[in-house]
């Protein structure tokens, strides 16, 4: 994603919070290799699609995983470790 290159991951766990399937990249069947090889070859055909999308991956990136905020959001978690106990 920082590279402007979108994402294809399969529909399961996280993946599914990091991949808006049509906007920064595709999400396909977990288990379905037909399924992945239908959005790889949509992207090949595609090519103005896989640098749009691949520039909104990139945005999503950088908005959301700066080192500035993961180590804040880690702050965060320690010190309500401290203070709860």
């Amino acid at each position: 994603m920082f590279g402007a290159i979108p994402v294809i991951g399969s529909n399961t766990g996280g993946t599914t919070e990091l991949i808006n399937s049509g906007s920064n990249g595709f999400l396909y069947e977990k288990g379905n290799p037909k399924d992945l090889a239908k959005k790889m070859m949509y992207f090949i055909k595609n090519p103005f699609q896989l640098k749009k999308m691949g520039e909104n991956a990139q945005k999503f990136a950088l908005g959301n995983f700066k080192i500035e905020r993961c180590v804040s959001e880690i702050e965060k978690i320690y010190l309500d470790i401290l203070i709860k106990g």
